[in-house]
């Protein structure tokens, strides 16, 4: 291995998505990504890059490579693109990233430009870009979309958890995953507040209006619930990112940023 965890590529200036395409991004560069290592590699797939084992079984742990893409300058247009794995990224891996020239991302647009343009270890993983600094409190970038429908009596009443939340409702599946995460790394602080901020309306996107895409193209998921969300989460104690949750969060829903990143930075 390399000791590399994360890397940013760089959006080319003659096309740059609209925000709300982020999921679309992540899936198209992934896909880019995995046929560029087989072209390499014989036909090989890396499962760090497909989040699948040889025999095609999704990998469980979230350890596997996320496709972040990210509008680092707020202006409504995706101009980065990150991929992380927290199982680290292989000279093979590195390669068949930096071979990506032009992501296809449909026939209604010109190819995206993609170059990678930094490297990062876990000791300075930060360097690349917000969304990987440490921080107590992290807010959405990117719409959160459930998996489950909250569920209620037969009254209609919301059922209730010990906690005082609705079961399977937005803040209960956000804790759920979290405690996930936590029983997969147990160097990760606890998540001590989930604070609902409202539902996603194009939040922060000036350069487009359309609706966020937030169901998946490829692949055989789950659908999702079609109700995008947004979050402030509050932890116990620094939090190192990238912190992404929820359905298609390898692809870039459920993306968040520290709070004074949202506040202050691009």
């Amino acid at each position: 291995m390399t000791g590399i965890v994360g890397v940013r590529c760089s959006v080319g200036p003659r096309f740059r998505p609209p925000a709300e395409e982020t999921l679309l991004v992540g899936e198209m560069c992934r896909r880019a990504i995995m046929s560029q290592y087989g072209t390499a590699n014989g036909g090989a797939v890396s499962p760090v890059l497909s989040g699948k084992d040889g025999s095609g079984k999704p990998l469980s742990g979230h350890r596997h490579a996320f496709y972040l893409a990210h509008d680092s300058d707020k202006d409504g247009l995706l101009d980065t693109v990150f991929v992380y794995s927290a199982l680290g990224l292989d000279s093979l891996e590195l390669d068949a990233i930096a071979r990506v020239r032009e992501v296809y991302l449909g026939p209604c647009c010109e190819p995206m430009e993609l170059r990678l343009s930094g490297v990062g270890d876990a000791e300075n993983i930060a360097q690349l870009g917000t969304i990987f600094r440490p921080s107590h409190v992290w807010v959405s970038r990117a719409p959160y979309v459930m998996t489950r429908h909250p569920k209620r009596t037969r009254t209609g009443a919301a059922k209730l958890t010990k906690a005082g939340r609705q079961q399977d409702g937005p803040e209960d599946q956000v804790a759920r995953e979290w405690r996930q995460r936590v029983r997969d790394d147990c160097s990760l602080p606890a998540l001590v507040d989930v604070q609902l901020l409202g539902d996603w309306t194009s939040h922060g996107a000036v350069a487009s209006k359309k609706p966020y895409r937030i169901v998946r193209t490829f692949g055989k998921v789950q659908s999702p619930i079609r109700r995008p969300l947004r979050f402030r989460l509050t932890f116990d104690g620094l939090l190192m990112g990238p912190v992404a949750l929820g359905y298609a969060c390898h692809f870039g829903l459920g993306l968040f940023v520290p709070e004074t990143a949202e506040c202050t930075q691009p």
